[in-house]
């Protein structure tokens, strides 16, 4: 199944598909901070087939990446009803163009 359609088929865990949610204090600081300081290693992220438009900017931040991933967790796990998760990827912050 291509993601294409397994965005399609999978089920909504909300009336719209994504809420909006007050985030963890100071993650948007520490996301902040990461993108100023890794703008000079900017590339293209490259075609993604679930994004029309142009091709995004990346901004990889390393292990804080992987850091916040974890303290997202939690309300991640919320959103999807109480199950329980495994953190698995997390990698930078797309920049989109448009």
């Amino acid at each position: 199944v291509s993601l294409t359609i397994g965005g399609i088929l999978t089920p909504n865990f909300t009336k719209n598909g994504y809420e909006v949610v007050k985030q963890p204090p100071g993650i948007h600081e520490r996301l902040n901070k990461s993108l100023y300081r890794g703008m000079a290693n900017m590339r293209l992220e490259g075609q993604v087939d679930q994004i029309g438009g142009e091709v995004s900017n990346f901004v990889s931040i390393g292990a804080e990446a992987r850091q916040i991933l974890s303290e997202l967790t939690e309300l991640h796990e919320k959103w999807a009803g109480g199950v329980k998760l495994r953190p698995s990827t997390a990698y930078g912050l797309r920049l989109y163009k448009e």
